[in-house]
């Protein structure tokens, strides 16, 4: 895969946040690890330079939330 994180900044540009909902459904991947300690799935982040609303909405509804860890990590199954 091309990006291996998403931040809510400038450094995630939006084409990488397309390229990435893009790669993930080609490949169909299994398993997605979040940490809404970085950001937050439900809110957008606080900084106007938040890109990650295309990857918000494809993971909530193509995956479904199947553990969380005790740091809070989450690992989101394929649906």
């Amino acid at each position: 895969m091309f990006v291996d994180d998403l931040r809510p900044n400038e450094a995630t540009r939006p084409e990488y946040v397309e390229l990435t909902v893009r790669q993930v459904e080609q490949q169909h991947v299994k398993y997605i690890l979040w940490s809404p300690r970085l950001v937050s799935l439900d809110v957008p982040h606080r900084y106007g330079q938040d890109h990650l609303d295309p990857f918000r909405v494809f993971l909530s509804s193509h995956y479904r939330r199947v553990h969380v860890f005790s740091d809070r990590d989450e690992i989101w199954e394929r649906r």
